[in-house]
């Protein structure tokens, strides 16, 4: 499922913020930022393999 992609991308980089950056706590723009970037690193990818799912359905 896509969102679970997208919830677990998130998590690994909050993870790995986290761990870069010990005893910091990410707040407001700064969490969202991190967020984007993991949601714009799976985005594309998820777009489209739901994208092909859907049309494989449709036809």
């Amino acid at each position: 499922d896509g969102a679970v992609v997208m919830v677990e991308n998130a998590h690994k980089h909050l993870e790995h913020w986290n761990h870069k950056h010990p005893g910091e706590k990410l707040e407001g723009s700064a969490r969202w930022h991190v967020i984007g970037e993991a949601a714009a690193e799976v985005g594309p990818a998820l777009f489209f393999s739901l994208l092909i799912i859907t049309l494989s359905i449709i036809r």
